[in-house]
């Protein structure tokens, strides 16, 4: 398989890209920066320099591919904005791409808080 993963340097994203890797799928990770990205080639995962604001970075990467895996989430004030832009683009991607089936899927995940 042929499998685009935003996220892929994130604590899932880069399980989920290293596991697919191990299983001999062709895995491509968006990545922020050259560090982030050399850290990803050295498991032979091909990166992609990008951010999710900017969807002429991945989108033509991900139309590529058969799977695509959305893990990324930026917390800042425009993260709700930027999510919901990836997740248009990597659904247009798809459907260009002619993934048979695409879906978006987000887990919310919160630290342990005590609420006073």
């Amino acid at each position: 398989m042929q499998v685009f993963i935003t996220g892929a340097t994130g604590y899932i994203g880069f399980a989920v890209s290293a596991a697919l890797r191990r299983h001999g799928h062709r895995v491509w990770g968006l990545a922020r920066n050259d560090a982030k990205a050399a850290r990803l080639a050295r498991l032979e995962i091909e990166p992609v320099l990008g951010d999710l604001a900017d969807p002429k970075s991945y989108a033509d990467v991900a139309a590529r591919c058969s799977v695509l895996i959305h893990t990324a989430f930026e917390y800042s004030a425009e993260g709700v904005a930027k999510d919901k832009l990836a997740i248009e683009t990597l659904l247009d991607a798809g459907r260009r791409g002619g993934c048979t089936a695409t879906r978006a899927t987000r887990w919310w995940t919160r630290p342990h808080r005590s609420i006073p």
